[in-house]
């Protein structure tokens, strides 16, 4: 199968050098359109206050027990702003923070295109890096793993272009973290990740210092939201369908996808 060129959003921190390993790799490959997209880059709530773009982090603060940083403010921003790119191409493309790493650009293309051209008009994302922190199962099998719940980062997924439309809409007013908002998306996985998180010479530019909070509910609070305890006392524009999705199916459909996963690994040996 013949694929045309693949459109490439990678998202860049102003000033930094270290997108420079991944831009090398991808700019001479004729097969691949890169687009270079500044990074907004948020330090103060001042700053967040200054933005055009809504913000409401009422539900967030609700659900994860701590407010989202300005830093994981302009990273949802910029997301929004790479996915609405996304959104007006023909097929759809994929979005790179800066630390992605490319291993091999035959398969990373090869993929991303493939799932894009079979994934036309359908509401499709597809995770080309790590499923998980722990996840070891990096086995050589062909296709991809529908997910019953969402992929692990944000830091390199292939959208078709309803996809990336939804993604984007499911974030404004901006209320969350960019992976991932809320949205009827089907979410997919490689088996055996195309895109590496990071080298030597890369680090957050979320917690630079590693010095911000972002642990999550305590184990008490984590009860009191699944005993729904919690829910009598949520934001009015917090529904039940999504206190649901959010607080239970994301805990039960992940560990669902990871059974599946090591399942297929013992299979495919």
């Amino acid at each position: 199968m013949e694929f045309g060129q693949l459109l490439v959003v990678i998202i860049e921190t102003p000033g930094s050098t270290r997108s420079q390993p991944l831009i090398r790799s991808l700019e001479s490959d004729h097969r691949i359109n890169v687009v270079r997209l500044s990074a907004c880059m948020l330090s103060t709530y001042s700053e967040v206050e200054n933005l055009d773009t809504p913000v409401n982090l009422e539900i967030f603060k609700f659900l994860q027990g701590r407010i989202m940083s300005p830093q994981e403010i302009g990273c949802a921003i910029s997301h929004n702003l790479a996915r609405g790119l996304l959104a007006s191409s023909a097929i759809g493309g994929v979005v790179l923070e800066d630390d992605a790493r490319i291993p091999n650009l035959d398969s990373f293309f090869e993929s991303a295109s493939k799932f894009l051209y079979e994934q036309l008009g359908k509401i499709s994302i597809l995770s080309l890096n790590e499923f998980s922190s722990e996840d070891t199962s990096n086995f050589e099998r062909k296709g991809f793993q529908r997910l019953f719940g969402k992929p692990f980062l944000a830091l390199a997924y292939a959208a078709t272009p309803k996809a990336a439309t939804a993604l984007q809409h499911a974030n404004q007013p901006l209320g969350t973290v960019a992976d991932w908002p809320t949205a009827r998306v089907t979410f997919f996985s490689v088996f055996k990740p195309l895109v590496l998180h990071g080298d030597t010479s890369s680090g957050s530019t979320i917690d630079i210092h590693g010095s911000l909070d972002r642990k999550g509910l305590k184990t008490i609070h984590k009860f009191y939201q699944l005993l729904f305890i919690s829910f009598f006392h949520r934001p009015k524009n917090l529904s039940l369908s999504q206190y649901l999705n959010e607080v239970h199916w994301s805990r039960i459909s992940w560990r669902l996808d990871m059974t599946i996963r090591r399942f297929l690994r013992v299979v495919s040996r």
